[in-house]
């Protein structure tokens, strides 16, 4: 899909070393497997869709519960399927190619529901009805700097998040991203970190709540950070200390090809930040992919 007058986040991406792939790997995971009601839908001509969400860690006094949300399409014809689009589930690709499943998935702290919606694909503006999501209760930001932050849990777990697409060569991949929060007395670690087994290098744009002491460590926090599997191997971990209140919220993540011309696929990813951050569509974070 091309990318025209979109306004989308600035990003601030960590490519993590190999070594650190293992310790990484989301907790969080598509196994088409819950113990609760997986939402099916679609026939097959060319589209087959679910949604499901695990508890990973059930309330506890003032601490939320914690979900694990995964949204899954397969395409079951013959040739590609261009734009996809599930709203309900924060889910778009640019493209799916047949047989294999796109999965993404999403660690999120709070209350949780259920609703209909519909998935549109290309060519012609198809769409199946019938498209029901599980997803937090504040539903998911469809633009950037739409969800509201709030106060960071007491027991921060690492918020987790992949998104598989197809590159423009016709690689099928995942970008992963995580951000952690440890809190000592009244400082506060924040890591960030993005990574991608893709041969081709990409363009992420992470919606963090951005706050100036985080901006300083960015010469042009305009641009993206471009990931790949090269820059995997390297290993790169951006950590920011602060007495800034910790906070967190779902935020919007675009994923390009490295001319920003083709958005390859959209999602959300939750992350830790200051309670006072904006977002990246905001001020000099501002960036229009054309």
């Amino acid at each position: 899909m091309k990318a025209a007058s979109m306004i989308v986040a600035t990003l601030i991406f960590l490519a993590p070393s190999a070594a650190l792939e293992s310790q990484n790997k989301p907790t969080c995971d598509c196994t088409k497997r819950s113990a609760e009601l997986v939402l099916e839908g679609g026939d097959s001509a060319p589209l087959k869709f679910y949604s499901l969400r695990n508890m990973l860690q059930p309330p506890n006094g003032n601490e939320p519960a914690w979900f694990c949300y995964e949204r899954s399409v397969t395409n079951h014809s013959g040739a590609d399927v261009p734009d996809v689009t599930w709203k309900v589930a924060a889910y778009e690709k640019d493209k799916i190619k047949p047989g294999r499943p796109v999965c993404d998935h999403s660690t999120v702290p709070g209350t949780s529901t259920n609703e209909n919606g519909v998935v549109e694909y290309g060519p012609g503006n198809r769409r199946y009805s019938s498209a029901a999501s599980y997803k937090p209760t504040a539903g998911w930001p469809a633009v950037a700097g739409q969800s509201s932050t709030l106060a960071a849990p007491s027991k921060p777990l690492p918020l987790e998040a992949a998104i598989q697409l197809w590159t423009p060569a016709g690689q099928f991949t995942e970008v992963i991203l995580r951000s952690t929060l440890q809190v000592d007395g009244k400082a506060s670690i924040f890591t960030y970190e993005v990574n991608t087994k893709s041969e081709e290098p990409l363009h992420v744009y992470w919606d963090i709540p951005q706050w100036p002491d985080l901006a300083t460590q960015f010469q042009t926090p305009e641009k993206p950070f471009v990931v790949s599997q090269s820059s995997f191997a390297k290993g790169q971990v951006i950590s920011q200390v602060s007495t800034a209140i910790p906070g967190w919220r779902l935020a919007t993540v675009v994923i390009a090809d490295r001319s920003d011309e083709v958005i390859l696929a959209r999602g959300v990813a939750a992350a830790y930040g200051s309670m006072k951050g904006q977002s990246a569509a905001n001020g000099i974070f501002r960036r229009e992919i054309r």
